[in-house]
């Protein structure tokens, strides 16, 4: 829009450097303060825009660094509990084995 504005000054400077009705250059005043404002009215959106993406991906960090910290902590907990049923079912066999009749911890 910034680049249709500036060809759209250049035509204007263009024409009045021939010779243009007062008619006329109200006009193009007119249709220059509108692209001013159009083109004011799209940087304040895209302003905003680009401050909330900004907030919105810092609340996204924040959440998957949690994220990933908690399903380390959950990693970790499986780990462990993996193990301890290991030890048992360990302890289980051997204690199996032990009771068994004609095993060698029974003679």
């Amino acid at each position: 829009m910034k680049q249709y504005h500036q060809e759209y000054l250049t035509r204007f400077e263009q024409a009045s450097s021939k010779g243009i009705s007062a008619v006329h250059l109200q006009e193009y005043r007119a249709f220059i303060a509108k692209l001013d404002g159009a083109i004011k009215q799209q940087e304040s959106v895209v302003a905003a825009s680009k401050q909330n993406h900004s907030v919105k991906k810092d609340t996204w960090r924040s959440k998957h660094t949690r994220t990933e910290a908690l399903s380390k902590v959950v990693d970790r907990y499986e780990r462990a509990e993996k193990k301890e049923e290991e030890r048992s079912e360990q302890k289980e066999s051997d204690d199996r084995s032990q009771r068994r009749p004609g095993s060698l911890g029974s003679e």
